[in-house]
């Protein structure tokens, strides 16, 4: 099996939204219970309203963009998506296509599906740019057809 998914994976899935959102929550605590009338010039309405929508966007990021990440394995017969709790083994066969996007630090990939599966239709992943291009180059008859990348 190759890992072709970055192994960022599980910081960028785990560790940055626990501490941001601890971090974040606590601050707002913090200002709820502060009985100043401004912080600076700010009126603490508008701190607290800016707060908890920051917090409220913040989480709604992380919900939406960076929870769906998985971790991606491949080797010549079928793939493996795990969101570090399940592991779930696909074939080739079901993949409508392989979108790459580059973000110039990071790419990410979406491998589409033909019909739904135990992740739902997308699979979303950041790829390790020298692993995924060599397991590429090693088996390009697998992406012919379905690879849509830069």
């Amino acid at each position: 099996m190759t890992h072709v998914s970055t192994n960022a994976t599980l910081f960028f899935k785990f560790f940055i939204p626990v501490f941001w959102t601890v971090f974040f929550f606590a601050f707002f605590i913090g200002l709820l219970i502060s009985d100043v009338e401004y912080i600076g010039n700010i009126p603490m309405f508008l701190a607290r309203v800016f707060a908890i929508g920051f917090v409220v966007v913040g989480a709604l990021f992380f919900y939406l963009v960076v929870l769906p990440l998985k971790r991606i394995e491949m080797n010549p017969e079928y793939f493996i998506a795990t969101n570090y709790f399940k592991n779930y083994r696909y074939s080739y066969d079901s993949i409508e296509s392989i979108e790459e996007r580059d973000w110039y630090f990071f790419r990410t990939y979406t491998i589409i599906l033909k019909e739904s599966g135990s992740f739902g239709k997308k699979i979303n992943f950041v790829g390790s740019r020298k692993r995924f291009r060599k397991f590429r180059a090693e088996n390009p008859a697998l992406f012919e057809g379905v690879y849509r990348g830069v």
